[in-house]
């Protein structure tokens, strides 16, 4: 029995194909099924069926392509209100490959169809010896129960049950195969770790440590996450069925002149996708900086991209393009996507009207009036670095601001610093595009700042 994993870094996802002598199975597959076609390939084994653990809110699953490519049998919660065909599933239903055993698990909590799948290899003994658990139990973290809010008390204490009174029950050396690591919003504290084991989580995962259900719903429930604009409408078209990807047309190449006519409309969501150096020294006015080289693109633009409008790209080269699409695809949005034929230096050619972010050096920090609080630092990283600032600074995440908890006041200065300058660059963005004119950069953002005299 061999178990590979494939992680999609823009989405924090991780899927499986679990791999015997005469075929194999594929767990929460992604939307794009190129990554696993390879490997089924070169095993010249058939697919002999598609494990989902629940319909997933924060990607598209690529379920349906798999099973168009393979004709492979999808296997699902018995409750589940998938609209196109799958075999459903229940607690105790097995399925067999070779040597080994595939057991369900009825683990609701995440939400309220959710499916573990614990797998017994007999070739080596007769007890269990790794459970997929989709997102009920992540490294250092389990699935928030919040996305379904109406239900949230109900699934935060199911959640405590399918922990504490079946995966837990498993023995120490199970090991554990999640759906996610850091980087996903279906939890709070992921590690970056992909797997670990029932006994280190039992030790060391935070949230197993509430041994008492009403003190775990209460510390569960208190986190209080913001929910990306994609989540509201994955899960629904997972349920649906998405619409295969050979009938979603690919981004298309415009001349500029056309590029600047769809500006003229009104009717788009415009992404810079280049560095984030660039963006900030010259970029269209009402552009998003999402550095598709530095950023989870799927995750961020799932914030900021509505469903209903045109998506036009500022790319730095067709390579780029490519990735964009593929990452936007995976989070379902499917709208057409257009870019200009010559890129950013068509648009200078043409005249196009240009702005650029208002940046300070680190030596120009001193100079400014902190301690009056009229400028302000705000740092946007997830967790905030321990250390001396100015007066005036604050710690605000990224999600906290692109899901509007947090505006700025309009009669400050903030200067935004992350560590590099990628998710700087993309809250400022954000920030203009809400009307506020009061925002800067800093050059080098947060590794310069702790060499600056004034902290």
């Amino acid at each position: 029995m061999l178990i590979k994993a494939f992680f999609s870094d823009d989405i924090a996802h991780i899927s499986y194909l679990l791999i015997g002598k005469s075929g194999i199975f594929a767990i929460d597959p992604q939307r794009d099924i190129s990554v696993y076609e390879e490997e089924i390939k070169k095993r010249d084994l058939p697919l002999k069926g598609i494990l989902l653990t629940h319909p997933h809110a924060d990607f598209i699953s690529g379920h349906r392509e798999m099973q168009e490519k393979y004709k492979a049998p999808v296997y699902a919660h018995k409750k589940a209100p998938y609209q196109t065909g799958f075999h459903a599933v229940e607690e105790g239903d097995e399925l067999n490959l070779d040597h080994i055993k595939i057991q369900v698990l009825d683990t609701p909590g995440h939400t309220p169809f959710c499916n573990s799948f614990l797998v017994t290899d007999f070739s080596r003994g007769n007890k269990p010896v790794a459970v997929f658990t989709g997102d009920t139990l992540f490294v250092g973290d389990a699935g928030r129960p919040d996305l379904f809010p109406e239900q949230k008390v109900e699934l935060a204490g199911k959640l405590y049950d399918s922990l504490f009174d079946k995966l837990l029950k498993l023995d120490d050396f199970v090991e554990v195969y999640p759906a996610h690591a850091s980087g996903s919003l279906c939890g709070k504290s992921l590690s970056e770790k992909r797997a670990t084991t029932i006994g280190y989580e039992k030790l060391f995962n935070p949230r197993l440590q509430h041994t008492k259900k009403e003190a775990f719903i209460q510390e569960i429930l208190a986190d209080d996450l913001p929910v990306p604009e994609h989540f509201k409408y994955c899960a629904g078209k997972n349920l649906k069925g998405p619409a295969l990807l050979e009938n979603i047309p690919d981004a298309k190449a415009i001349p500029t002149e056309e590029f600047a006519k769809k500006m003229s409309t009104g009717n788009y969501t415009l992404i810079d996708i280049r560095n984030f150096n660039q963006w900030n020294q010259y970029h269209l006015p009402g552009s998003i900086s999402i550095d598709i080289n530095c950023l989870a693109f799927a995750n961020y633009a799932g914030w900021i991209i509505p469903q209903e409008k045109e998506i036009l790209l500022v790319h730095s080269s067709e390579e780029d393009i490519e990735k964009a699409v593929v990452s936007l695809r995976k989070i379902g949005i499917d709208q057409p996507v257009y870019y200009a034929e010559n890129g950013m230096e068509g648009m200078l050619y043409h005249g196009m009207e240009i702005q650029q972010t208002t940046t300070y050096l680190p030596s120009e920090l001193p100079k400014l009036n902190f301690k009056k609080e009229k400028t302000i630092l705000l740092d946007v990283r997830q967790n905030k670095e321990e250390g001396k600032y100015p007066l005036a600074y604050i710690h605000q995440p990224a999600s906290s601001i692109l899901s509007e908890r947090f505006l700025p006041e309009k009669n400050k200065e903030y200067i935004v610093i992350c560590e590099k300058g990628a998710l700087a660059s993309l809250v400022i963005s954000f920030l203009q595009n809400k009307g506020f004119d009061n925002i800067s950069y800093l050059l080098g953002s947060g590794k310069t700042l702790r060499k600056v005299t004034v902290l």
